[in-house]
Parts: structure tokens; sequence; C-alpha cells
């Protein structure tokens, strides 16, 4: 049979892991589980909360930067426009101008009426070229914040 004094031995060895395991066990049936359930969900709502405040502002800056690039492109496109209806105007003139001067090589009264005229056909050597604007858009490309533009088709 058993030695008693290994009985004790174990017995002894025993008892202070089974008084741990009961004293870590009644810690645990002790514990307010329904407590510390609202606990863990409070914080996991409050970290999504904060989650979806930080999208939130990041759309918000997304669409201000996108509407502050788009309306930069809108005044230098209508400079563009604006620019170019001056250009056209002008060669219209200066093209009439021309017109009437190789009209006029076969009347010298009219002739001399276009001579006596300011600039008349130097105009031509002094046209105006054009140069469409692009810096908002070269901006956009170059800094590789062409994601600013949400619609595809205008990107």
């Amino acid at each position: 049979m058993a030695d008693p004094e290994v009985v004790a031995t174990v017995a002894n060895n025993d008892a202070p892991a089974s008084t741990w395991l009961r004293r870590v066990a009644g810690l645990f049936r002790n514990r307010d589980w329904a407590g510390i359930a609202i606990e863990v969900a409070v914080v996991t709502v409050g970290v999504l909360l904060a989650f979806q405040i930080d999208q939130w502002g990041q759309n918000l800056r997304q669409a201000r930067d996108e509407r502050q690039f788009l309306e930069r492109m809108w005044r230098e496109t209508a400079d563009a426009i604006e620019e170019t209806q001056w250009v056209m105007t002008m060669y219209g003139r200066f093209r009439r101008e021309s017109v009437e001067g190789y009209q006029a090589l076969e009347d010298p009264a009219r002739l001399a009426r276009l001579a006596a005229t300011p600039n008349v056909g130097c105009r031509v050597a002094v046209m105006p070229g054009l140069g469409f604007n692009t810096t908002s858009f070269q901006e956009l490309g170059g800094s590789g914040a062409i994601y600013l533009i949400s619609d595809a088709g205008l990107r």
C-alpha cells in the first residue's frame, strides 16, 4: 500500500495548488460579468464612433479640397475662354484690315485712307499667341493628388 509519508507529502503539495485554483475560481464566480460586458461594449462602440467621426472629417476635408480645386480650374478655364475670345476678336479685326488693304490696292483713294489710319497693316506682325493656363491641373498631377477629383470622367 501507499506510504503514509508520501501520501501526506503529495497532499501537502496539492493543497496549495487546489487552494489557489479555488481562490481564482471564486474570484471569477464573484465577478460582475454583466458589468464587464457592458464596459467592453461601451468601449467598442466608442472606438467605432471615433473611427466614424475621423472618416467623416476626412471626407469633409477631401470634399473641400476638391471644391477648391474645381473652382480654381473653373476660374482658369473662364480666363482662358475670355482670352481666346479677345484674341479671336483681334485676329478678326486684323484679318479685315488685311483684306481691306489687299482690296484697296486697286483704289488709290481707299489706299490713302487706309495709309492714314494709325498702325494699319502692322498689327499682323504682333498678333498674340494663345497659351492655355493649366497651372491647377499641372499642380494636381504633379503632386499626385489626382484622387481629389471624385468624378472619374473629370479625372
